[in-house]
């Protein structure tokens, strides 16, 4: 895959780390509740690309880490005493979702939630240097930040070698600006998005 077909997303604007967090509980939680979502994104997949064996299996991969994430997210919020919110849904990975018309679109779609988590996870590590009760959670985020941006090359690599690289790289900068309007109609709040 060619490097024309990256995403350049709009930053996420100065203090959303402070505010998200203003309470670890919930920015844990929804963290949680994310990688949930994204290993439910992986597996739904699996049936649009059925006659693509080494698709399938990059998605049942992707899936694994996702769960394995949950996991870990899980077992960090316990490890501070913390017990997992409920779920109030994510307005913004919701608003992306809902303008994807077909699997190329959903594919794109997930990556930019991918990319858009590697950026925020990117934000928090600087953070966590500054709160002693966080600074432990560094090297866990650093590699959850390295993920996120692989799955989000993942998802456009799918994409491509199913529907062609020029037919993906034709929609990338439609999608950046579908993912900038959806980042910006949220309100920062304790949570990855």
């Amino acid at each position: 895959m060619s490097g024309l077909m990256r995403l350049d997303l709009v930053p996420t604007p100065d203090g959303w780390a402070d505010i998200a967090l203003a309470d670890v509980e919930a920015l844990l939680s929804d963290h949680a509740h994310c990688e949930k979502k994204a290993a439910t994104t992986a597996l739904g997949l699996i049936q649009p690309f059925s006659d693509s064996p080494e698709v399938v299996m990059r998605l049942v991969r992707l899936a694994e880490q996702e769960t394995n994430h949950l996991r870990r997210v899980l077992e960090t919020l316990r490890s501070l005493g913390f017990s997992l919110q409920r779920d109030p849904g994510n307005l913004y990975a919701g608003l992306l979702m809902r303008q994807a018309s077909d699997v190329v679109d959903r594919c794109i779609a997930a990556a930019c939630i991918e990319a858009r988590s590697h950026e925020r996870l990117e934000l928090l590590t600087v953070a966590f240097a500054s709160r002693p009760d966080l600074v432990h959670l560094i090297p866990f985020f650093r590699e959850l930040e390295a993920c996120e941006a692989g799955h989000a090359h993942t998802y456009l690599e799918i994409a491509a070698i199913v529907h062609g690289e020029s037919t993906v790289a034709s929609r990338v900068s439609l999608w950046q600006q579908r993912e900038a309007a959806a980042i910006n109609a949220i309100l920062p709040r304790s949570a990855i998005h």
